[in-house]
Formats: structure tokens, sequence, C-alpha cells
């Protein structure tokens, strides 16, 4: 039994699907070109940014040339033929494409063909459907685009000049409009070699097999033929009044005149079927196809014409993506009329969506237009294709510099080359000879590695062999958004040894960059040693402490490395471990020293025992007594005020109690009975030296 699908679930099947809001674009909106370059012989590509009230939309176009002789463009179907579907950089990697977008709607649940009518290489691949609104792009041998309605003509003539009507060429099964006929009942629908499927139409219906010069090879009545259309041959399947007649003039061994094609009757090089018109006569049209599948903001492909036929330019909308949320169609056909075009026609939209590309000087395909909701490229019947028909040569055509585009005072870059290109646009690779042109004054050149200097605008110039230039243009910024600095000793401390110091800054965005020592105001505390500009190392020559301190300040920031004195007796208390370090051996602790409100607290329990000082608990009042090295201290718990010898004082932070343990600051329990105390923040310890 033959099920007859509804128009509107037939037009929800074909690629496209569901509805999201109208967008709110005012005709003086425009969108911004951020990108474009020359991919092929008279082919742009451009990157257009449109900032509208509900959002970002992101267009990919190819603006392609039709006057230029060595324009190459083509249809291009699936795995070469239908029935066989293939993801548009599948088509194009295969195909040896520049770019490409794919191209007409298509039955997802059937077995693979475009809607509407197809020319591939000057050969009519499919036929237009009789459908209502449905138009199609051609491009004729005179190199000129049309874009408008397009019909079929076919007819098999019998030896006694009766005729019956080919309805279609390569068709799935679809209802006609507005009749609601169904395609394959009653009618005579033909299949050549590009059919490559064994399924066809309806079983129950009758096939011939015709061979290259019409003769009929086999009829089957009331099923359909058990295979794929042999190479060269065709078949035709008909029921019906179509069946009558086939079965009152042919038999088995008879030749049939069959004759068929596109209107209007041009010497088309390439047709590419569509959905409906965008823009006619430069102005936007009403959307003459029902939007309830194919409207709302999403992903979108189209093509567009200029008035007199020569340019053509292919878009794709990105849709459903953080950077880009799609299309209507409406704002689809406004951005044609900003781009110039006198006609515009819909294609497969949504998830069908992709305009695959290499860019210049590129050997790989890039997905110019990301997939909808980043899903992987959707297989499709067909699509429109990019060639370079040109050939390769060995002779530089450009090429573009690769390396940051802002670099810090100080800091050390290498540049290179991002991509080339021959005098034809293609892909030479990295590895052409160029030689940089290294007098600045803004810093120094050290092979391909460039150091700055100075601030200021540096532009990188560099030159291939046959005088093809290209240049770069890096800006040189002082410390000024510098957020942080650390400095870390890469060497072993030896006394009169150079020792190698790397000095890291960090930008606003939290990025890294290595500056060299010789741009960085170097100070010492503690410390008889000295910067050595010739090496870019620091000499300590001799410590005038336990320990000494190594400064390094860029714009306002400044950093510090604490270097201990191999001679002096330490004690390194480890900040919120239980341990301290006493002439190279770890002691444990019952308890960590912590920092509150920017203060290190110690134990009390530590310093009496390490000092053999004596320690008395007043319970009551909350009161510490202790005799540290001679000294008597009273300390109040959570008081700033205490008394060291008979005398009152102030203190940042008093004396508390955490977890049962009395904890007292280190640096005024330490400084009042005569030790030295620092902190080293890279390995967060506290140093006491008495």
């Amino acid at each position: 039994m033959k099920k007859k699908i509804p128009v509107f679930l037939l037009c929800f099947i074909m690629g496209v699907g569901s509805l999201f809001p109208v967008q709110n674009i005012q005709a003086d909106d425009k969108a911004i070109r951020i990108q474009n370059e020359k991919i092929a012989p008279g082919v742009e590509q451009a990157l257009y940014q449109w900032n509208t009230s509900q959002g970002q939309i992101i267009f990919s176009v190819l603006k392609c040339d039709l006057t230029n002789p060595n324009l190459d463009l083509r249809v291009i179907a699936g795995q070469g033929t239908y029935t066989k579907r293939a993801t548009v950089t599948q088509m194009a990697s295969q195909t040896g494409a520049v770019a490409a977008i794919n191209g007409d709607y298509f039955n997802t649940a059937l077995q693979g063909a475009p809607l509407g009518p197809s020319v591939i290489n000057g050969q009519l691949r499919s036929s237009s459907a009789n459908l209502l609104g449905i138009f199609a792009l051609g491009i004729d041998k005179n190199n000129t685009a049309y874009i408008g309605k397009m019909g079929f003509e076919g007819k098999i003539t019998a030896p006694s000049g009766e005729s019956f009507p080919i309805d279609g060429l390569n068709k799935t099964v679809y209802w006609y409009e507005p009749s609601h006929q169904e395609s394959h009942s009653g009618t005579i629908q033909m299949y050549d070699d590009f059919w490559t499927s064994a399924s066809r139409g309806h079983s129950t219906n009758s096939e011939a097999l015709i061979d290259t010069n019409g003769k009929i090879e086999k009829i089957s009545l009331g099923k359909t033929l058990a295979m794929a259309v042999p190479q060269g041959k065709k078949i035709i399947q008909f029921s019906g009044k179509a069946k009558e007649f086939i079965t009152a003039n042919f038999s088995e061994g008879d030749t049939m005149k069959l004759s068929y094609a596109l209107t209007p009757a041009k010497d088309w090089k390439l047709v590419l079927g569509g959905h409906a018109m965008l823009v006619d006569g430069g102005q936007v049209v009403p959307y003459t196809r029902s939007l309830s599948a194919v409207g709302g903001v999403r992903a979108r492909s189209a093509v567009g014409i200029s008035k007199d036929g020569k340019t053509l330019f292919i878009v794709a909308a990105e849709g459903r993506t953080n950077r880009s949320i799609g299309s209507s169609l409406s704002t689809l056909s406004w951005f044609f009329v900003q781009l110039g075009a006198d006609k515009a026609l819909n294609l497969d939209g949504g998830g069908s969506t992709a305009l695959i590309s290499k860019r210049l000087g590129d050997a790989g395909l890039y997905q110019e237009i990301v997939p909808e909701r980043y899903a992987n490229e959707r297989p499709v019947v067909n699509g429109l294709g990019v060639y370079n028909s040109l050939p390769k040569t060995n002779e530089v055509g450009g090429f573009e510099l690769e390396g940051v585009s802002e670099m810090y005072l100080g800091e050390t870059m290498s540049f290179g080359i991002k991509r080339a290109w021959d005098s034809n646009l293609h892909p030479l690779g990295k590895d052409i000879a160029v030689t940089f042109n290294k007098e600045n004054a803004l810093g120094s050149w050290y092979n391909n590695s460039f150091q700055a200097k100075k601030p200021g605008n540096l532009v990188i110039e560099a030159t291939a062999s046959n005088g093809i230039t290209a240049k770069k243009t890096v800006k040189i910024k002082d410390f000024s958004d510098i957020v942080s600095v650390t400095t870390t000793l890469k060497t072993p401390l030896q006394l009169n040894q150079g020792l190698t110091v790397e000095t890291i800054a960090y930008d606003q965005a939290k990025k890294a960059h290595k500056i060299s020592p010789r741009v960085i105001e170097w100070s010492f505390e503690d410390l008889d040693a000295v910067y050595d500009t010739n090496t870019g190392k620091i000499i300590i020559k001799a410590f005038k402490a336990p320990w000494g301190v190594i400064k390094a300040k860029i714009g306002q920031k400044t950093s510090r490395i604490t270097l201990e004195n191999p001679n002096a007796s330490l004690i390194k208390l480890l900040v919120n471990e239980p341990t301290y370090i006493k002439q190279g051996k770890r002691v444990a602790m019952d308890t960590a020293a912590i920092i509150q409100d920017g203060r290190t607290l110690v134990p009390l329990r530590f310093v009496v025992e390490e000092f053999k000082g004596e320690v008395n608990w007043n319970q009551e009042e909350k009161i510490v007594n202790a005799t540290i090295k001679g000294h008597q201290f009273t300390l109040p718990i959570n008081n700033t005020t205490i008394e060291v010898d008979g005398v009152q004082k102030k203190i940042d932070v008093p004396a508390t109690v955490i977890k049962n343990y009395t904890y007292v600051p280190v640096r005024f329990i330490s400084e009042t009975i005569g030790l030295k105390i620092g902190y080293d923040n890279v390995s967060n310890t506290v140093l006491i030296a008495e």
C-alpha cells in the first residue's frame, strides 16, 4: 500500500527543523566585514559579523567573479552519485575543492536525491519537482548565473508516433503542488546510472531496462527490477496509464525514443536546486513557501547573484553556537541586499548547513561555519564546490608571518612563516626561504627571534627570494598593566659565580611573559651583590646577614628571592606544617605556624622550648606569663596590650588560643628577645636567626 505523506511533514523531513522566534532586525542595521582574502582565482572569502538586538550572527561569504576565466565552480553529488550521501567536508576532500557549501533540500527518510534539478559537469542529473515556489541556481557555459524557476520536459515516443511524458529523472517519491498527486503513481519516472541504489520509487511499479541506444533489454511488470541501474543504461518505472502506454507500444527488444531537458533551455554548465527566493530585483521578497518547518532563527545556506549574472555570492550563516545565534529568513534576505545581490535563493539549512574552505596558503580544510549546536556535519546529497584549476608553481605568490601581535619590553619571541602560497594561490607550506629585515631600533634579532628593548610599534618585514614581502606589526608594551611578578633562581647558589635568574611577569589575563633580566631593575638587601650586564647573571660576593634578598622590579611590581647564608645557623619554620628545620634536620611540632590577618603566628610552646624558657598559664585571668632569654612577658589572651620587662607595649595581633594552643606573633616575640626574622614567600617559610 502506498502511503501519502502530508506536504507539511515532507517539508519537515527535508533537512530542516524546529521553530524559533523571528529576529527583529532594523533595515538600517549593517553587518561588518571582519575578514577578507582571496582563496582561488576570482574567489574572495569574507567573514561578516552582525550584532543584532538578539545577539551576534556570523556569516561566511564566498564572492565569485564569473568573468574570471580561471574560476571553476561545480555541483558535487554526495559520494560521486545520488543515493550515497556525504558531508560537505568529504565532498570537498574527495574532489579537491578549495571551498564548498551544502546544496539542495532532500527527503532524509528516502534514498538520498535532491528535491530540485541538478546539472553536474554539463550533464543533467536530476529533474525539477512539480512544486510551487521552488527555484534553482544555474550557470551557463558563458559563465552567466541565473536564479529562477526551472521546469522539466521529457517524453517517450513509440514507433507509431504516440508519446507519453517523462515525469522526472532520478526522483524520490513526493507529492505535486497544488494537486497533491503522488509522483510515482500513473507516471513514467526515469533513472540513470547516477542513481546507484537498487531501490527506486515503489517496489510494486513496473520497470524496463533501456540500453544506450534506446533498446529495451528487459521488462518487469508488477515489480521493480532487482538491480541498480547498470553503467550507461537507464531504467524507466511506470504504473497506471503509463503502464498501459508502455505495454501497448513496446516489447522487449523494441527501441524507444527518449527526449528530455530542463527549461529554460540553456547550455547549462551547472544547476543546483534550492527552495524559495529571498531577494528579487535587489529587494527583499516575502518567502513564498510555508515557514512551518523552515522558519525561526538558525543556521542558513543560500546563494545570490548580481544583476548582470557575473557575480555569485555563496553564503552560510552559523547558528545556535556560542558566537552566532543564527539567522531568520528575513535577516538573510537583508544581508544579501547589503552584499548587492539582485536575486538570492535559500538552500537547505539548519543541521545541513556547512561551509568548508582551504584558507589561503593552507592545505587542510577548515569549517568556516560551525555546525548547529556543535554537532557533527550532516551527510547531504549534494553541494556547490569552488576549485582552483590553475597549475601549481614553485614561485612564491605571497605569505603570512607567524608570531605574536603584542609583546612586553624584555620579552623574546620567535617569528616565522604561518602560511605561504604560489602565484596561482596553491599552498606552499611553511618552508619557503625568507630573509628578515633585522634593522630595528626597538630591540635585537637572534636568528628569527626578536628581543624587545624599547616600547613602540615594531614592524617586522620578511622578503622571499623573488622579492615578495610580508609585514607584521607587533606592539611592544611597557609594564603598566603587569599585575604580578615571580622570580626564581635557576642555578645553585655559589658565591662569586654567575647565577641565572628567571623572572616571569603576569598580565591582567594571567598570561605569563618571560622577561629578560636586562630590562629589570635589580636591588639587593643584606647582600654584597651585582647584576652583570654582560652575562645577564647575578653575582653574589658575600652575605651581610643570615640571609639576603634579591629584588626584581618590573614597572610597579616587585618580586623577591630570599637566599640563605650557608654559614648561618637558621631555624626554618614551615607555615601550615607542624614542622621546623634546624641545622638541616626536620623537627616535629604539636601544631603548625599560621598566618592570620597578615601576621605569622607561632605556637608559644615552640618559642619557649627552642630557647630554653619557662611559661605559666593563669587560667582564671587568661594570661600567659613567660620568661625567654632573660625577658619577662605578660600576654593577655586577645588583648593588643602586653607587658615586656614591666613595660606595657602595643602589638598588632594579640596572643590567641586556637585548638587549645596559645599562639603569639612571631616577629614581635622574636625581635624583642634579639632574634632576626625573615620570610621566604617562595617556600612559605619563616626564617629565624639568633
